[in-house]
């Protein structure tokens, strides 16, 4: 069938546009313009965009104990670090300090298997007993004591062997989670090793 081109509505709808207005090419400039206006655009959102949302990310863990004197070790996964005693004033049960840093955390939960956990403060000297689990605020320092504290007395003698439990937490939400082994290795020697992949 043939086509027939109906002459009146071309008139109606010139080339220049569908509403019969005739369309100016831009100039150079303009169109200049608008690709910087646009490219300028596109970096603040690339920029601004990951500043609104909060990822959320794992907080790391970081623990440092105090081997070789006085000498503070960061722990390293799977690296065995001997561990210095720490007598707390007036006390002869030796306790051994863990610092422990949660990067996005407001709380840190510690917990034993064996043994018992103290914090000791320094301007005033005082020893208190934490028992088996307690909570401190990043980058504060625990004391895990080989024995097992009562009201009475500690346990005969000491605990050869404990796993530390570490959560940190933010807004009541677990964020990271560490396990680490102290063992004897001595007398009243022991030893952190920070579990591999935790």
């Amino acid at each position: 069938m043939n086509d027939i081109i109906d002459v009146a509505v071309l008139n109606e709808n010139p080339a220049g546009g569908a509403d019969g207005g005739d369309k100016k090419p831009r100039s150079r400039r303009t169109r200049l313009i608008i690709r910087i206006a646009a490219a300028v655009v596109l970096a603040a959102v690339g920029v601004i965009a990951p500043m609104l949302v909060y990822t959320g990310g794992p907080a790391a863990l970081t623990f440092t104990v105090f081997s070789s004197g006085a000498a503070e070790v960061v722990l390293k996964p799977g690296v065995e670090t001997a561990l210095n005693a720490f007598l707390a004033s007036g006390d002869d049960v030796p306790g051994y300090p863990l610092r422990i840093a949660a990067d996005d955390a407001d709380t840190v939960s510690v917990s034993v298997d064996g043994g018992s956990l103290f914090t000791w403060s320094a301007p005033d000297n005082v020893k208190t007993d934490r028992g088996s689990s307690w909570d401190i605020k990043p980058g504060e320092t625990v004391f895990w004591s080989p024995y097992v504290r009562s009201d009475a007395q500690a346990e005969a003698g000491p605990v050869p062997q404990c796993t530390v439990t570490v959560t940190a937490r933010r807004n009541g939400t677990d964020t990271a989670q560490a396990r680490l082994i102290v063992r004897q290795t001595g007398d009243m020697a022991y030893s952190i090793t920070l579990l591999a992949g935790e």
